[in-house]
């Protein structure tokens, strides 16, 4: 019996012991920022990879708020008949104005690459939204609208919104840039004092930079 008792102990030890480790993996896997509009920019310092003296390479996740999603959702599905308009910029319909009155000057600009600019009324939700007027992303930007295939479209736009994009960032600790990859080659940046931007480098770089 006494032997029983010792090994549930030891192996409630383990379990214990193995849960912590999980729970520091997965805290020191990701640093989380989160932003003003219920947003969180997250950054996966594990994979980090080292490209040059104190400059890093690593991915970056935008989680987004779920609200700013559903109503991204609902400009996709009232707004795609625009794609069928003469390009131009447009007034807000009533049936955007969801939140009550406009916080901020919102419009709907009906561009001639195939795609529809939705900048909306309301500050907690600013965004400018694009809906891509085609019912596929194959190819280059074409508008492709037809009241026949505008329910491809609308499903089309909403997959892509539900998605999170991981994007590739590059951090600069020794001279506090970041970095963008363009034609194969990585562009530096300065970053402002005091910016979103700083607060991610100095905390990012604390973390790798050792």
């Amino acid at each position: 019996m006494l032997q029983l008792i010792k090994m549930k102990k030891l192996s409630l030890y383990v379990f214990l012991s193995l849960l912590w480790c999980n729970v520091g993996f997965a805290d020191s896997s990701w640093i989380k920022f989160p932003l003003n509009n219920n947003e969180t920019q997250n950054f996966n310092i594990k994979d980090a990879v080292e490209v040059g003296p104190n400059q890093y390479k690593l991915e970056s996740v935008l989680t987004k708020d779920s609200k700013k999603i559903e109503y991204q959702k609902r400009a996709i599905e009232k707004l795609t008949k625009y794609c069928g308009k003469t390009p131009g910029i447009y007034e807000v319909p009533k049936e955007m104005l969801t939140e009550g009155e406009a916080t901020q000057s919102g419009e709907i600009n009906v561009m001639d690459l195939g795609m529809v600019l939705f900048k909306t009324p309301y500050l907690k939700f600013d965004a400018t939204q694009p809906i891509v007027c085609a019912p596929d992303m194959k190819g280059k930007f074409s508008n492709r609208y037809t009241p026949e295939n505008e329910e491809k479209i609308i499903q089309n736009n909403i997959r892509a919104l539900y998605q999170e994009m991981i994007v590739i960032e590059y951090q600069d600790c020794r001279r506090k840039m970041y970095g963008t990859e363009i034609g194969g080659e990585i562009h530096w940046f300065p970053i402002d004092p005091g910016s979103n931007g700083d607060i991610w480098n100095r905390e990012i770089c604390k973390r790798l930079d050792k």
